[in-house]
């Protein structure tokens, strides 16, 4: 979990890593949310945890250089997102990437 997710996934995906957000609880879906009515604020630590989650890639064929690339981008983003936190890049841009 990484309070500062937004800002790590963005710095992941500009660094050329597969990284996602996954996860959307499930009563958030809209499905439920029509359905159920469920909304925001009722599941609160499906919804926390939900906020700072990041997805890294892992696949069967990954080499130990695509490790050792995940590993390196994951450390640089974080020490990024806790010394210049108004410097990284915006989640919607690496989004849109």
């Amino acid at each position: 979990r990484c309070p500062a997710r937004d800002s790590v996934f963005a710095a992941l995906r500009a660094a050329g890593l597969g990284a996602n957000v996954h996860y959307i609880p499930v009563h958030l879906h809209p499905y439920y949310r029509e359905r159920l009515g469920t909304a925001p604020g009722d599941c609160p630590v499906a919804e926390a945890a939900y906020a700072e989650i990041v997805s890294l890639p892992v696949f069967p064929q990954m080499t130990d250089d695509d490790v050792t690339f995940c590993v390196d981008a994951l450390a640089r983003a974080l020490t990024d997102a806790a010394t210049n936190p108004a410097e990284a890049p915006a989640f919607a841009e690496a989004v849109a990437a």
